[in-house]
């Protein structure tokens, strides 16, 4: 019998090249795992930085705004970042002093921070970026650095009390699934400058659209407040989201925040307008007009409201406030007395109110990097024209949930409170014409005779 033997000598040394080439492997991963794990230090730390700097930046906007504003929110924004560290100890470069930065308008540009303040909503953006992050181990791939930055937004948010509100009650934006938005583009339209008497809601060329927010739909209406916590930013619908940004209106126009955006107020509804087949697409509120801890219906306390034609107490003119007030303070959550927005029944009233400042008017800036467009208030008052959102034709209106905006009278909860500029008014009543105002943000930012000082508060955003 040949015994068949095995030979393991051209075998030897294989399982020592496959260790070899498994360590080396291992020692890749390893490496690669160092230098992200570094990477991401680094990241989390430019995030915390860009925080704090957009933060900083935004704490102008807790004090009055003025010509200095931009400014003081670069310097602020600078010198924070001139504090904080990247990458094992390294000082974020922004240069010797915030005057040795390049400044581009509202822009503040330095080695590695970019600040963009926008005024008009409140808000500061920043940016921190380390260009050349060195690697250790992925040189070994000829990767020998990469770029990590970090971006954040900040914006000044009112606490939720103020006081001197117009008697108005708007719902908040929502998706118009159930076939009222005839346009298409998440925009309540009014198709004509004027509205047609015997129409209906879209049955004339002169007749608005008309929502009604139906949640119980087969394809339901959809909304979410801003900064609903129960949802993605994405999903958020109310007035200051991005959300109609998707659908271009008639003028292919995006707004940031639906800062300087349009909204119109039908005139109507029971009881009063030019078309009571139409229902108006906001509200009145009552307030207590004599004293006695009771709000009052009926046109005339409205209109003194509205603009005060007896400048004396308790209205309370000043040279800010030139029509008074006559609202008591309110609060986020507090229950308004609503009645149907009848724009012919104070017609003259918003007349009045207009030549408060008759020279003011929305100002568009232009078009950013970003596509949105930019604008602002502007009045040749001498009185207010170095802080025109002291302008009497800048009010704070409430806003309420969709699903209050009725036809009767009901007690609705106030959803929050909003800035709005008065852009134009009827030219007298039995026109059925609408009212157009300019949305502003969220009251919060400007302290003066117009709003109740408070407790205002930095609120991250992006």
């Amino acid at each position: 019998m040949t015994r068949q033997r095995f030979s393991v000598r051209n075998q030897r040394g294989q399982a020592l090249a496959l260790v070899a080439v498994t360590v080396v492997g291992l020692l890749a991963m390893m490496s690669l795992a160092i230098d992200l794990s570094m990477m991401y230090k680094t990241r989390a730390e430019a995030q915390r930085a860009a925080d704090a700097v957009a933060l900083a930046g935004a704490s102008v906007f807790l004090e009055p705004i003025g010509p200095s504003t931009v400014d003081s929110a670069h310097a602020r924004a600078w010198a924070l970042a001139d504090t904080n560290y990247l990458q094992g100890g390294r000082q974020i470069d922004v240069l010797t002093d915030v005057s040795a930065c390049t400044k581009n308008g509202d822009e503040l540009l330095c080695p590695e921070m970019t600040v963009l303040v926008i005024p008009d909503s409140f808000k500061v953006r920043a940016w921190i970026y380390r260009k050349q992050v060195g690697t250790f181990f992925a040189s070994v791939l000829r990767i020998f650095h990469v770029q990590i930055g970090a971006m954040a937004a900040a914006r000044a948010v009112e606490a939720g009390t103020g006081t001197c509100i117009k008697p108005f009650i708007l719902p908040d934006y929502w998706v118009e699934n159930t076939g009222e938005d005839l346009s298409a583009n998440q925009i309540w339209d009014n198709s004509g400058a004027a509205r047609k008497s015997g129409g209906g809601c879209g049955s004339a060329p002169g007749d608005p659209e008309c929502w009604q927010y139906d949640a119980t739909a087969q394809v339901p209406d959809y909304y979410r407040q801003y900064n609903d916590s129960t949802s993605l930013p994405a999903q958020w619908t109310g007035l200051n989201s991005d959300w109609r940004n998707m659908f271009a209106d008639n003028n292919g126009v995006r707004y940031e925040d639906d800062i300087g955006r349009p909204i119109t107020l039908y005139p109507g509804g029971p009881g009063g307008g030019q078309n009571p087949a139409i229902p108006s697409n906001w509200q009145l509120w009552r307030i207590d007009c004599d004293g006695d801890g009771q709000p009052d219906a009926g046109a005339n306390c409205i209109k003194e409201a509205i603009c005060c034609t007896d400048p004396g107490p308790p209205c309370n003119a000043t040279a800010y406030n030139p029509c008074g007030c006559r609202s008591p303070e309110v609060q986020v959550g507090a229950l308004m007395d609503e009645q149907p927005g009848d724009v012919d029944a104070i017609a003259n009233s918003l007349q009045e109110w207009i030549q408060t400042d008759p020279n003011a008017e929305w100002h568009v800036d232009g078009i950013d990097g970003q596509g949105y467009t930019r604008g602002h208030v502007e009045t040749g008052d001498p009185r207010w024209a170095s802080n025109p959102l002291t302008s009497p034709r800048v009010f704070i209106a409430a806003v309420m949930e969709p699903g209050y905006l009725d036809q009767g009278f009901q007690q609705v909860p106030l959803l929050t409170l909003a800035r709005f500029f008065l852009e134009s008014v009827p030219s007298k009543p039995g026109t059925g014409e609408s009212v157009i105002v300019r949305y502003l943000g969220f009251a919060g930012g400007l302290e003066g005779p117009s709003i109740l000082p408070t407790t205002f508060r930095l609120q991250l955003v992006e």
